[in-house]
């Protein structure tokens, strides 16, 4: 019978394998509530638990990513979404070798700025008086950071008497600038609920917050999220837009109204790098986002089905044409849409027609029915065409929700023909090093045959399983 190997003799790279696995990512966050992602973070508590070796080695996996969110009760919302954020800073301030070990932050806090019922406002004046009591004795920096947003210093009795009371329903946003300011390796943050009219109270204590300290000096990402029931226009805060180390944003609103880009960020944004944008009302908002980054190398946009009236149709290729310049890598996501909707979206063709022109663009990842007319008559020997012609990688994504018969009208319509034809990949993209296909709209032998024929060209050639319905393994004769 085999003997029993202590777990901590198994190889580390094992462990941190399983580690990171548990370990919530960030762009999971999506899964924050889901009883999946909860059983994974339950056995890491438990790991952390199991011995001091566990402990060093699960623990910047369980604090990687932390989430704040708040009770779903609308009542009590506010009041909820005080508390996470203090029970967060009460920690960090008993253990500071907790800190670095944050690298992203989500506050996924679905309240107003401000209390908006009698009882979460009665409740948070009485949590504002019980503050220096819930809080550990703070040390010299963190004494001037609660200063700095005007919240009561434990110990200081005269700072409680002296902040004003009309001011302590703006408790959440003090304690949130507060906490960003403890969490200084934090290099990914997601905000939610502190975005709508007014923040302006939450934009000042940041203010001066970056004016008195080293404010999330690592910051490169952030989410902008507004709440999925919300109704009032996306905002963001300008002082983080501002940060001089972000280079990534990523936005996803419902967008009722339109997405303002005030002049006062443009310099923010003219550094951005990277922009992810999902958008459920079309792509109107964010032309004037795009025309202020100018340096933007990476663009991703994601189109969901309308949650409302779609403010007018938009032109895609206007708007990539104007970062021609700049842009390198693109992706349009049109997967959780309507064909109707996407369409609106594209210019009068209602197709992606400006690739070619994209001269800096390496990286492109697209549905190919959207750069052409799938059944047309000697529509795909002009199929390359249509893509940029210095790409380097090409993703082609298809559409699920349409069933088995896309797939076999993709598999019969002479994709495949034109994917075999390395020559011709050669001659009209050069520089064409790696295909990916998600999900694969082949038989199995089918793509090993066309993989064979790329590879004598140094062209790569992957496939991704498709996630649900299992069509990814469909035989097609």
């Amino acid at each position: 019978m085999a003997s029993k190997i202590s777990a901590s003799r198994l190889p580390t790279e094992v462990w941190n394998h399983v580690l990171q696995y548990l370990g919530l990512q960030l762009l999971e966050l999506d899964l924050s509530l889901s009883s999946e992602l909860r059983s994974r973070r339950t056995a890491l508590r438990e790991l952390c638990l199991t011995s001091r070796w566990f402990l060093q080695l699960a623990r910047p996996h369980l604090y990687g990513t932390t989430v704040l969110f708040a009770n779903r009760n609308t009542a009590t919302a506010y009041i909820d979404g005080a508390h996470s954020v203090l029970l967060l800073t009460r920690t960090l301030a008993n253990n500071h070798e907790l800190r670095p070990l944050i690298r992203n932050l989500a506050l996924l806090i679905p309240l107003p700025p401000k209390p908006t019922t009698i009882t979460s406002f009665t409740r948070t004046m009485f949590l504002w008086d019980d503050l220096p009591t819930l809080l550990p004795p703070l040390g010299p920096a963190d004494q001037a950071i609660f200063e700095a947003v005007g919240l009561p210093v434990p110990g200081d009795s005269m700072g409680n008497k002296r902040e004003d009371t009309r001011d302590r329903g703006s408790l959440v946003p003090r304690l949130v600038a507060a906490l960003l300011s403890m969490t200084y390796r934090v290099s990914g943050l997601l905000v939610q609920g502190l975005l709508t009219e007014p923040c302006q109270d939450f934009d000042q204590k940041i203010r001066k917050l970056m004016h008195a300290h080293t404010f999330l000096p690592e910051l490169k990402t952030i989410h902008f999220r507004t709440h999925p029931r919300a109704s009032s226009q996306a905002k963001a805060s300008l002082p983080l837009l501002n940060h001089p180390g972000l280079r990534s944003i990523h936005i996803a609103s419902n967008w009722n109204g339109s997405l303002t880009v005030s002049g006062r960020a443009a310099g923010g944004i003219a550094r951005i790098e990277e922009i992810h944008i999902t958008a459920s009302t079309g792509l109107a908002p964010i032309r004037r986002l795009l025309r202020l980054a100018t340096g933007v190398k990476s663009l991703s946009v994601t189109l969901l089905t309308p949650t409302g009236p779609v403010q007018r149709e938009s032109d895609l290729n206007e708007m990539l044409l104007s970062r021609a310049d700049t842009l390198e890598s693109f992706s349009l996501d049109t997967t959780l849409c309507s064909a109707e909707h996407a369409a609106g979206q594209l210019g009068p063709l209602d197709k992606v027609t400006c690739l070619p022109r994209l001269h800096q663009l390496k990286h492109v990842s697209i549905e190919p029915h959207l750069l052409i007319d799938w059944l047309e008559v000697n529509t795909w020997p002009r199929f390359l065409n249509t893509l940029p012609p210095n790409a380097s990688s090409v993703t082609f994504r298809f559409v699920p929700e349409h069933g088995q018969d896309l797939l076999r009208i993709w598999a019969r319509s002479g994709l495949g023909s034109v994917l075999r034809s390395a020559e011709r990949w050669q001659s009209r993209l050069p520089h064409v090093r790696h295909i990916h296909l998600a999900p694969l709209p082949f038989s199995k032998r089918t793509f090993d045959t066309i993989k064979e024929d790329l590879a004598k060209c140094g062209i790569t050639l992957t496939w991704q399983h498709l996630t649900g319905p299992d069509m990814a393994t469909l035989t097609i004769h």
